[in-house]
């Protein structure tokens, strides 16, 4: 069991500094970070029988593997499940598993070779022992209730990017998850006072609906600081870092300002002496139970002065990038690149990018590259580069001027050097490279510790990746090194950094993979209708999304930001569901198309981004009165969709068409009975058999015996 094994392994944080004393079996090749990452990908066969297929790219120093695997969610690996003995083979399968049970995969494999000494640059040989993981499964089920997100947002933001940030409600609300916003105090310097106000807000919203998962820190909110800590090997650099993973840390009595005293940094910021707000913690004992990220561009004056702009629009310039993301406007190739310039100086950093990326784009998608080069024109979705750093530069990469005037095509970053792990340093290189254009959503500082996204591949967030890595001090394992045989039979691990205070994700914690159809997602269903016939029932129409098949699940809300619940108690398979609901007020439903998604590591089922539409239920029907109705439509003009909306003081026949302005008939909207209360249509004008063309329409509305017309707009 690796909890076994574990207990076995000489772990020391300074391990790396000693292990140059050390040598054996001299080894036919210098290691570098690939030796000990195991670019790996798997796929899930279902016929004959259930089986997944494990395969990894050859490397030549690699003697043998092992291979374990358990459930997802288990916390023991248990005994191997293979062990292979011929370096050659660069496969494994796996017939023992069931469809739709997910799965965690860790595979080991034995190393020799020759690395470089941090110490005197010297070769030394070595046995090194690396590791990989993998989540994977077979046609896994949806996962309905993804949770509640708090958007806790820099106060001074919330009304020049209202549009922004409603947009992305929006889009979270449409993604499945319950949406609560906050304002926080804006703190351009540390504020202790401000940092315990911000984390009441969390509290208070936990203690109220501990469906609370994630959040998104958006602005200038207050900064925590923690520790005494150099996780860079700097002395000068020895202190409190910060700490944004205190928001997420639930158990507010571990922290303590009693006795930390670290008054000789180089910055102010990382001094932290007792009483002055900042915490003494450096290793967590617990968990962090949420997923946090921060969105932060305060002090990016490099960025600021070379866009010719301002804080406010690069927050705005973010969010617009975030939802293009989301929607697919943008389209990223499934590609890894690593730029190391390192080496396997601190045995390897650049494993984090070789390890994630193969389950996360595919083996043969992982290159080495340059940023600006590989990146300034054929996007990628993850980037990973390294090399000797301070706060605004990265050795090999750039400096955070250079995110100014270069584009850089990539979506997931890591980046990992001195200093800018400390994020909040002005001009960050780290938050520089979020606030480029055209596409950087998120970065982490990856090296000391090591991050492990394979979770993603499976369609978690990057926020779960985050606060896997957090809570990781022995689970997921960077290297295991054998300096001396006897006197470390059990060999030692690297695990700089592991359960340490300064971990943190800069970006949105809400991002996926496979969000958008663009990017392997699941198709939005077209042409929602909602409607009331009468007798108690709501009436909801759709297109489905293309030629494949799907099913569907129907949820509604009192609240257009969530939570939804899911009405239908079984599979819909067909483009018409009927809910027997009788409530007095507002009512919002949405309709997701779901289906299978593929991926470089299994497959499973998942929502399509929601279709969402509202109706006014009354419980009331009257059949002998006139009725007053109101009908409009939005937005106008349009390209690609219109909402129309009918209004019914009482119950009434009603048809509804579309005309073109030579009187040309389009297509029938609805015919029947309604009653009193509000009713919607969401029209694809793109279909091309409806042809249309930019030019003017109308809408048609007959209500027992009067009529009224509408007209809008189409443009191209």
């Amino acid at each position: 069991m690796k909890k076994h094994l574990f207990e076995k392994f000489l772990i020391s944080a300074i391990a790396l500094f000693y292990l140059s004393y050390f040598s054996i079996n001299a080894a036919d090749k210098n290691i570098v970070p690939i030796d000990v990452s195991i670019v790996a990908q798997a796929r899930g066969l279902t016929a004959p029988s259930p089986r997944i297929i494990i395969e990894w790219l050859k490397v030549d120093s690699v003697r043998s593997y092992d291979i374990y695997r358990r459930v997802k969610g288990f916390s023991d690996w248990g005994m191997t499940i293979a062990k292979i003995s011929n370096p050659l083979t660069v496969s494994f399968t796996d017939s023992t598993v069931k469809k739709g049970t997910l799965y965690e995969y860790w595979i080991r494999s034995h190393t020799y070779g020759v690395y470089p000494s941090i110490i005197d640059n010297s070769n030394l040989a070595q046995k090194i022992d690396g590791n990989t993981y993998l989540t994977c499964g077979i046609e896994i089920p949806v996962r309905d209730n993804i949770g509640k997100v708090l958007l806790l947002i820099d106060s001074t933001m919330l009304a020049p990017l209202s549009t922004e940030i409603n947009r992305l409600i929006d889009d979270l609300v449409a993604e499945g998850w319950a949406v609560v916003v906050r304002g926080a105090k804006r703190c351009t310097g540390f504020d202790s006072a401000a940092v315990i106000n911000t984390k009441a807000i969390v509290n208070d919203e936990y203690n109220l609906d501990n469906s609370l998962r994630s959040i998104f820190i958006l602005g200038r909110v207050a900064v925590p600081y923690s520790g005494i800590l150099n996780p860079d090997g700097h002395g000068d650099h020895r202190g409190a870092w910060p700490t944004d993973l205190y928001y997420g840390y639930l158990d507010d009595y571990f922290w303590t300002d009693d006795y930390a005293i670290s008054s000789g940094t180089s910055s102010n910021d990382n001094k932290n002496v007792v009483g002055d707000g900042k915490f003494d913690q450096t290793d967590l004992s617990g968990d962090v139970s949420l997923e946090v990220g921060r969105v932060d561009f305060y002090g990016l004056t490099d960025m600021i002065n070379g866009l010719k702009t301002n804080e406010i629009e690069l927050l705005r310039s973010y969010l617009n990038k975030d939802h293009d993301y989301r929607t697919g406007a943008l389209a990223v190739n499934f590609r890894g690149v690593v730029d190391d310039n390192f080496g396997f100086y601190g045995f390897g950093f650049a494993a984090s990018g070789w390890r994630n990326f193969g389950q996360l784009v595919g083996i043969n998608n992982v290159t080495s590259g340059k940023i600006f080069t590989d990146l300034s024109t054929n996007n990628a979705l993850w980037y990973y580069g390294c090399g000797g750093g301070s706060p605004n530069s990265c050795g090999g990469i750039g400096v955070s001027a250079d995110f100014a005037s270069k584009p850089v095509k990539g979506v997931f970053t890591m980046l990992f050097g001195s200093y800018f792990g400390d994020w909040n340093y002005q001009n960050d290189i780290m938050r520089s490279l979020v606030a480029s254009n055209p596409s950087v959503l998120t970065s982490c500082w990856a090296g000391r510790p090591h991050w492990y996204f394979h979770d993603m591949a499976m369609g978690e967030t990057i926020g779960y990746s985050a606060k896997l890595t957090q809570n990781n001090m022995s689970d997921y394992l960077h290297t295991i090194v054998y300096p001396d045989d006897k006197k470390y039979p059990g060999g030692v691990a690297y695990i700089v950094g592991n359960k340490q205070v300064h971990v943190a994700l800069i970006g949105d914690p809400t991002l996926k993979i496979y969000t958008a159809p663009a990017n392997g997602g699941i198709n939005c269903i077209r042409n929602l209708s909602i409607v009331q016939p009468g007798k108690g029932l709501v009436e909801l129409k759709w297109t489905k999304p293309d030629s494949l098949s799907y099913t569907y699940n129907i949820y509604r809300s009192k609240d257009a930001k969530g939570p939804f619940t899911k009405v239908n108690t079984k599979v819909v398979t067909d483009t018409t569901f009927i809910d027997n609901y009788t409530y007095n007020g507002k009512s919002y439903y949405m309709v997701k198309a779901n289906g299978l998604v593929t991926s470089k590591s299994g497959s499973f089922y998942a929502n399509s981004k929601g279709i969402t539409g509202n109706v006014l239920l009354t419980g009331i029907e009257e059949n002998n009165i006139q009725p007053e109705f109101s009908i409009n439509c939005s937005p106008n003009p349009a390209s690609d969709y219109l909402n129309i909306t009918l209004s019914l003081s009482n119950t009434a026949n009603t048809k509804i068409e579309i005309f073109s302005a030579d009187g040309k008939f389009m297509q029938s909207v609805y015919s029947g009975y309604l009653v009193a209360g509000s009713n919607s249509w969401l029209i694809s004008l793109n279909e091309g058999y409806m042809n249309y063309e930019q030019g003017v329409y109308f809408i048609k509305l007959t209500a027992s015996e009067r009529s009224e017309v509408k007209k809008f707009v189409v443009i191209r």
